[in-house]
């Protein structure tokens, strides 16, 4: 069954300077952004001439970095009354599945910006540093299948379970 407000949403977003456009596992843009449909290819001059424009150095997330990250999240949808799902946070990114009224980019943001917070007070990153992209993924979640495929690729279908900081336990939908 299939409903007019999104279930949940399915977020992924990056570290700075991690993933850029040209880069051989392929990215997203405006024009590249259906699901289903092509990255933008390889291209190792862009990748390169990315590299070279951006204004502070990438940012890797350290095993105690992304447990600042994971914690901070659970806080910001405790906080907003969000219903966590599933969140997976990785050495150069995040996935996370959000039950919430609200609109993906504010939950996107929100999470964004309270992580952030708590990686610069925990020594993490300095006020110059840029932790995060500019956007990130988001994806609406009509459907009860749609949600659990969304939790099951946050949890079980990344690379192993080398580095894993969270696993929610998989809940059944109401």
């Amino acid at each position: 069954m299939q409903y007019s407000d999104p279930l949940a949403h399915f977020i992924t977003f990056t570290t700075h300077g991690t993933w850029l456009h040209g880069d051989e596992r392929g990215s997203v843009d405006e024009e590249h952004n259906a699901p289903g449909t092509p990255y933008i290819p390889a291209n190792k001059l862009r990748d390169a001439r990315n590299r070279e424009q951006l204004k502070t150095p990438e940012f890797l997330l350290s095993p105690e970095a992304r447990k600042v990250i994971d914690a901070a999240i659970r806080e910001t949808c405790d906080h907003r009354g969000w219903t966590l799902k599933a969140l997976n946070v990785r050495s150069n990114h995040v996935h996370m599945v959000v039950a919430t009224l609200d609109d993906s980019a504010k939950v996107m943001n929100d999470c964004k910006a309270w992580a952030t917070r708590k990686l610069r007070a925990a020594g993490f990153a300095s006020q110059e540093q840029r932790v995060w992209t500019r956007r990130g993924s988001r994806r609406k979640l009509f459907t009860e299948e749609a949600v659990q495929n969304a939790v099951d690729y946050t949890l079980n279908r990344q690379d192993g379970p080398r580095g894993r900081v969270s696993r929610l336990r998989r809940v059944p939908l109401r």
